[in-house]
């Protein structure tokens, strides 16, 4: 089955896919242009990355950023996978993050960082 919608025709099938895949609450979907921009020295190995977006020179922009970090590279490390919302803490490298990331999540530390930060956070 197709819908006809002001700005496209979109199949219902599509629509059922994406439901309770990646979205929650879904009434509709809409294709987002996807540009490529690198290569990235990530690692030690260059990769592509894919940016759905609709900002322009946004995908200009990040390769215009893997151009200027070609020369030293990126390196990544995961600490955690989740969502957040909460403050924004800025490191002068990575060492120093991985660093302060163990020293935040002793309990004391954590308690601390609540508190310091709002006095309506509960720490459970």
């Amino acid at each position: 089955m197709r819908i006809l919608t002001r700005c496209a025709v979109v199949s219902l099938d599509l629509i059922l896919q994406v439901m309770g895949a990646c979205c929650e609450n879904v009434i509709g979907y809409m294709p987002v242009p996807v540009g490529v921009a690198g290569p990235l020295l990530l690692d030690g190995c260059l990769v592509h990355v894919p940016l759905a977006t609709t900002e322009g020179c946004l995908v200009a922009s990040t390769n215009r950023g893997s151009r200027a970090l070609m020369r030293c590279g990126v390196s990544s490390r995961i600490v955690a996978d989740g969502m957040t919302r909460g403050p924004v803490v800025r490191f002068p490298n990575i060492s120093r993050a991985r660093y302060d990331h163990f020293w935040l999540y002793t309990l004391f530390c954590i308690a601390e960082s609540v508190y310091g930060y709002t006095n309506t956070s509960t720490l459970v």
